[in-house]
């Protein structure tokens, strides 16, 4: 009895938390401000490629049209966002060495370089520049390098970071990034207001700490 009601309450969280997530899909309610020139992907941490970067949260990930293209002026353009338990300060040696970890799981190589410098702080959040040299092993086997801009909102109530990553091997004046809105934060984000996705992770984690999950 006592198995049958774990399984019928995990069929239902699951039924429940695919309604959820579609409605978010639906709404928009989102890390970044987009439209349907870009596709969408979501990831809760620790990321699978890259389980030693040590944050709790969800990545938000957003790939334009051409992505993947070599022949595309969006090709290896793409961003996105941390939504992560983090209120303490993350500062550039932080973020460079989160993102070599980053690129090394994602790219299956080991000499990943990421250089970063602060460029300017105001209104809450702290802004980076820089550049990721690595291979890319999806696509064309070489190495290449990645401009990067980061941009750092904390959230000291929460107990939170929302970092936002933009990537391109070339400057950001392609005008895929103009229908991006220039990677601004959506409003609920910029508050600092947790997501539907985020809460469902945490009542996932809850439900396996109670051993509700076989």
């Amino acid at each position: 009895m006592q198995y049958f009601l774990k399984s019928a309450f995990t069929l239902v969280f699951i039924l429940i938390g695919t309604f959820i997530l579609f409605s978010q899909e639906r709404d928009h309610l989102y890390f970044l401000e987009t439209d349907s020139t870009w596709r969408k992907e979501m990831f809760l941490f620790p990321i699978s490629f890259a389980p030693n970067i040590e944050y709790q949260g969800v990545e938000d990930a957003r790939f334009p049209a051409g992505w993947s293209d070599q022949k595309s002026p969006n090709f290896w353009s793409y961003a996105f966002a941390w939504n992560i338990e983090q209120a303490d300060e993350i500062t550039a040696a932080d973020l460079e060495a989160d993102l070599q970890i980053y690129f090394d799981g994602l790219m299956r190589w080991d000499q990943t370089k990421v250089q970063l410098k602060s460029t300017e702080t105001g209104q809450d959040v702290i802004r980076y520049s820089g550049s990721v040299q690595t291979i890319d092993a999806l696509f064309t086997k070489k190495t290449m390098t990645l401009k990067v801009i980061i941009e750092k909102k904390v959230c000291p109530t929460q107990e939170k970071s929302i970092l936002l990553f933009r990537f391109s091997p070339s400057d950001f004046d392609q005008a895929v990034w103009k229908k991006l809105d220039e990677v601004k934060v959506v409003e609920a984000v910029a508050n600092c207001g947790l997501t539907q996705a985020h809460e469902i992770h945490n009542l996932v984690q809850k439900c396996y700490d109670y051993g509700l999950f076989n």
